[in-house]
């Protein structure tokens, strides 16, 4: 939880500035668009770079603080076209999830349905460090509730292969995409990327081994 003002503004500084690196999808789609849909909103931070770019976005984030927090960011700068949903993607509809707090003694606002530790210090996100329950929702209904989306923006520590292996994509045109380095491990993540690639290209670099840190991935539907 980011407990201060302090910690908060701090952190959507931080946000907004990787966002604006790590998902460069003014230099990818030229002109407006329709749809976007921000998978694991946080604090706002991809809305607030590039909610111009967009008639209408849908974002979901799983936890109630960082929703509250996402809504009063967008506000302060006069964003007006986003609807939002406090949700965790996953697989099924209306299933219970429990929502962890990372387990980094950094105040970061980081928080994952998975149920995963990894490394010496047992970095991860389990119950011993806090949850709360909140509902799930998929792709399938995500869909329905947008459209077909121009954008697809996913950061959901680690949930992506829920929520998108085995499903339908072909109505997503773009995917900007954090692959966490973690489900590797979980011997989830390669064929999750091939999954996707069924419809979509890969445009940026991938490496299946690579796990000092997530890999920044964009695809384009073929």
């Amino acid at each position: 939880m980011l407990e201060s003002t302090e910690d908060k503004f701090n952190w959507t500084e931080r946000i907004i500035d990787e966002c604006q690196k790590e998902y460069p999808v003014h230099k990818v789609i030229q002109g407006k668009r329709s749809t976007c849909v921000d998978v694991g909103a946080n604090v706002g931070g991809f809305m607030i770079n590039f909610h111009f770019m967009f008639d209408k976005i849908h974002a979901y984030e799983a936890s109630e603080d960082n929703l509250d927090f996402c809504k009063s960011n967008l506000r302060a700068r006069d964003i007006d076209n986003v609807e939002f949903f406090h949700e965790a993607v996953h697989s099924k509809d209306g299933e219970t999830l429990k929502l962890k707090k990372y387990s980094s003694t950094e105040n970061c606002g980081s928080y994952g349905v998975v149920d995963f530790q990894y490394g010496e210090d047992g970095d991860g996100w389990t119950e011993d460090n806090g949850f709360e329950e909140v509902g799930s929702v998929s792709l399938e209904t995500i869909l329905e509730r947008s459209g077909d989306i121009d954008v697809l923006k996913v950061d959901v520590e680690g949930a992506e292969y829920e929520f998108m292996y085995g499903k339908d994509l072909s109505r997503i045109n773009y995917i900007f995409m954090e692959m966490h380095n973690f489900l590797i491990d979980m011997g989830v993540q390669e064929q999750l990327v091939k999954w996707i690639c069924k419809t979509h290209k890969l445009l940026t670099p991938y490496n299946p081994q690579y796990k000092d840190y997530h890999q920044q991935l964009i695809f384009a539907r073929v």
